[in-house]
């Protein structure tokens, strides 16, 4: 009898270890940093792309793929095989007050000449159904990108600018705060503060996005994101 306990007991801490480590590794990755404010939108790239949907450019647009070959944290990253590809998902509850933020994690193993954003928007009547982008990136002079776009129907308020070279195989902590008490946009680059702006209300906004256009050169970019997290302060 002492036997069988002895048996179950060293089952029950066997199959309690696999139930963890099955549930670590398939599960969607909370990002290990510290993040500024109530997490509304988490992802870390280990699941799948089930959830996200393609951004309508021209045709022939698709979807970005996920990568084994370089992750942050975990296995699993976001990277882009062609021109014209991106995911967009609305999160829940949206932000209309106080502090909208973004932070995510991306890296560049070599030039891709290629311009990639991440953002959140406004959703609106644009071809890529978005309106208003507050975003940061790479551009396809590889260099550090950040993107402020308030109306895509009027090109006067529309800001894309280069602000510092790009480093290879460094994993950059970006950073987008939106204050809607005082109306600034206000861009981060790991920790420091690298750019701030003055920005109309948006109202509402509700979506996260990644995309690549068909600006730059065709091919896979080289580029990883990883450990997004969309939040409110």
């Amino acid at each position: 009898m002492r036997m069988s306990r002895m048996v179950y007991a060293i089952a029950a801490v066997v199959m309690g270890g696999m139930i963890f480590r099955c549930t670590t590794e398939n599960s969607p990755t909370t990002p290990p940093d510290n993040v500024p404010g109530n997490v509304i939108l988490s992802e870390g790239f280990e699941g799948d792309l089930s959830d996200y949907r393609q951004i309508m450019y021209t045709s022939g647009n698709g979807m970005m793929s996920l990568s084994t070959q370089h992750a942050r944290f975990g296995r699993i990253s976001l990277t882009s095989d062609s021109n014209n590809t991106g995911i967009k998902k609305t999160f829940d509850p949206s932000i209309d007050d106080s502090i909208a933020g973004l932070q995510f994690h991306f890296m560049a193993t070599r030039a891709s000449h290629t311009n990639l954003l991440v953002a959140l928007c406004k959703p609106g009547s644009s071809a890529n159904g978005l309106f208003t982008i507050m975003g940061m990136g790479i551009a396809k002079s590889d260099s550090l990108q950040y993107v402020y776009e308030e109306n895509p129907f009027d090109p006067a308020v529309k800001e894309r600018r280069s602000f510092a070279a790009l480093a290879f195989n460094k994993w950059y902590k970006c950073k987008i705060e939106y204050n809607y008490a005082d109306t600034t946009l206000t861009y981060f680059v790991d920790d420091d503060q690298v750019y701030q702006r003055g920005a109309t209300s948006p109202m509402t906004l509700s979506i996260f996005v990644a995309m690549r256009d068909s600006l730059g050169e065709q091919g896979a970019s080289g580029c990883y994101l990883d450990n997004v997290s969309v939040y409110k302060r």
